[in-house]
């Protein structure tokens, strides 16, 4: 009960607040960028609470939640009439199908049932990571917060969102359902700005704007072409189809797997931090060469200078496209920007700061993206994975008027920010600008397409081939995402060693595992000295003296008085052998647990 509340008063909260600072904003967008603005601001609320402040997370959000109600009481006795909710009956089944069809592919690849984790393939690897991230602040001790599979290093990764969801776990609800949920919502107001954002560039014609949100879904890479040389004319293994065959860089495939669905499947707190961007780009499209109240200009700078822990990528997007809009404004409103530059930089410079000092610092000139031998590489690169993208945007810029331009600048320097420098210590990390760019580029492409069906039947039928290629690869993606199999991971109560672990140790207590990912341990909300070395490693840390530590410890070399010692039977790990000497551990601790799966040691 506690979860729904919150989740009810930070929707309200947020959209008071989009009310309050930008009235001229149609409900609907408010609505969607209300739940994310609320969400997004208690959710760094309830960080410092916890971090800096010390508070338990049960009693910041306690404070919180009587806060934001005393206000919500206040607002609504002065001023309720102030906010006239009304959507037409196109954007109330547009908002209603959105949802539904959001909750679908959250639910397919990620549900629970009889105390089980079902995850779909595709997010296997990354789910291994944010599972053990927001039970160790719902069910453990993360007040300071470090890696909880990596206990001796702090968390630099961005972080928020799985903190979002353990809060609203620690609240009553299911961790399955609140990742789902926030996931769902965060899909269609993303959905729902992309369509505002399209009214505000073309005028309110619902045919770009839907058109707009289907490319979504889709893509326009010519990874087709891979899935009719594998399958040719058989209809029925298309229906079928299961794997991503655009697969770089982690397959053969030139295609990237970046520009389908899976990405945003399994990367949840970047969904969330675009429908922050696109609030911002919404917001500042809309006012640019008018005169704007300036706590309004504040507090967008507020929201673009909280990002970094939110997604440290999309703030670096989010400034570059505040830039290439502003430097198309008037001249003389140069000025106007300051207000919101100087908090967006302020407020994140900490954060940046924090971040760089803990991880091997990776910023350089890195040409090429992921394609660096020659430029003829690189042209052939991209011709492969935008496709007919190359045809249908220039032409929708084209056919667009100078008003409706105004994101052709800031996607171009998306495109160039990520093809010259490295920002993290992955240079595929990058991704994330060209995935911003492309939820521009298609606003043209919808554009484009709307425009030439208007002509006579020749130009109708170029018009359908081009649909049709813009969207047959991302067609292909999203049956893998229907026909993708599932892992099975066994939750407490389920599995009676996490049931120990939960009920009889000590939130704050460490183990040294012979596990890897998916480690029972930091399933349970407890945290490990090592996991998987890879994990780590996109995150810039150095963590040879951690595994050091666990083969030392592991083989009885060294004593650990203060942590745990587990030892799995069955460790499913691929890439290393680890030695654990039983017979000295049994010599220099005592049995504390032990079943047929794990033997616990602890002195």
């Amino acid at each position: 009960m506690t979860g729904i509340f919150f989740f009810i008063l930070s929707l309200c909260t947020g959209v008071i607040i989009c009310h309050h600072f930008f009235p001229n904003l149609r409900c609907i967008e408010k609505l969607a960028a209300g739940f994310l603005i609320g969400n997004y601001l208690n959710g760094t609320l309830l960080v410092i609470c916890s971090t800096l402040c010390g508070l338990s997370l049960h009693m910041s959000l306690w404070i919180l939640l009587s806060i934001e109600l005393f206000f919500l009481i206040i607002w609504l006795i002065k001023s309720y009439k102030a906010l006239h909710i009304s959507v037409s009956l196109y954007e109330l089944l547009l908002t209603v199908l959105l949802l539904f069809i959001s909750y679908y592919l959250m639910d397919k690849s990620f549900s629970y049932q009889n105390g089980t984790f079902y995850i779909a393939s595709n997010l296997y690897q990354d789910l291994g990571v944010h599972i053990p991230m927001i039970r160790s602040f719902s069910l453990g001790y993360n007040r300071q917060p470090v890696i909880p599979f990596f206990s001796e290093h702090p968390l630099t990764y961005h972080y928020v969102f799985d903190f979002l969801v353990a809060v609203y776990e620690k609240s009553g609800i299911r961790l399955v359902d609140a990742f789902n949920v926030l996931s769902c919502f965060s899909m269609t107001a993303v959905l729902i700005l992309i369509h505002s954002l399209s009214g505000a560039l073309f005028g309110r014609r619902n045919g770009v704007g839907a058109l707009a949100v289907l490319l979504f879904f889709t893509n326009s890479t010519t990874s087709f072409i891979e899935a009719f040389q594998k399958y040719g004319l058989h209809i029925r293994d298309y229906y079928h189809h299961s794997m991503y065959l655009g697969n770089g860089p982690f397959g053969d495939n030139v295609v990237s797997v970046f520009w389908n669905m899976n990405t945003y499947l399994n990367q949840r707190h970047f969904l969330f931090s675009i429908g922050i961007t696109l609030f911002v780009t919404i917001c500042l499209i809309t006012v640019i060469n008018k005169p704007v109240p300036f706590r309004s200009r504040v507090f967008l700078g507020v929201l673009i200078g909280l990002l970094p822990f939110w997604n440290s990528a999309i703030y670096i997007a989010t400034l570059i496209i505040s830039f290439g809009i502003g430097i198309q404004s008037d001249r003389k409103r140069w000025a106007s920007y300051i207000p919101m530059v100087v908090p967006a930089l302020l407020i994140a410079l900490p954060q940046i700061v924090f971040i760089g000092t803990y991880t091997q610092h990776a910023f350089k000139f890195n040409p090429g993206f992921l394609v660096t031998d020659s430029f003829v590489s690189w042209l052939f690169y991209w011709v492969r994975n935008f496709g007919i993208s190359l045809v249908t945007v220039p032409l929708g810029i084209y056919f667009s008027t100078k008003k409706s331009r105004i994101l052709v600048l800031p996607f171009l320097l998306l495109f160039l920010v990520a093809n010259l420098f490295q920002f993290s210590f992955e240079m595929a990390s990058n991704h994330k600008f060209i995935n911003m760019m492309i939820l521009f580029a298609n606003l043209y492409s919808a554009f484009c397409i709307v425009f030439l069906w208007k002509h006579g039947v020749a130009v109708k039928i170029v018009t359908g081939v081009f649909l049709f290629f813009l969207i047959v690869s991302g067609v292909l993606d999203l049956l893998v995402v229907k026909n993708d199999v599932k892992a099975t991971i066994v939750d407490y109560p389920g599995n009676p060693f996490m049931s120990w672990v939960v009920n009889r140790t000590k939130p704050t207590d460490i183990f040294v595992t012979n596990g890897d990912i998916y480690d029972p341990v930091t399933i349970s909300g407890r945290k490990t000295t090592t996991g998987r070395a890879h994990t780590a490693f996109t995150y810039g840390i150095d963590t040879k003296e951690d595994v050091l530590l666990q083969r030392e410890v592991l083989e009885g070399l060294i004593e650990v008085p203060n942590k745990y010692i587990a030892v799995y039977v069955d460790t499913h790990i691929p890439t290393q052998q680890i030695v654990v000497n039983t017979e000295r551990l049994r010599d220099l601790y005592q049995t504390v647990y032990a079943d047929t799966s794990v033997t616990v040691y602890h002195k």
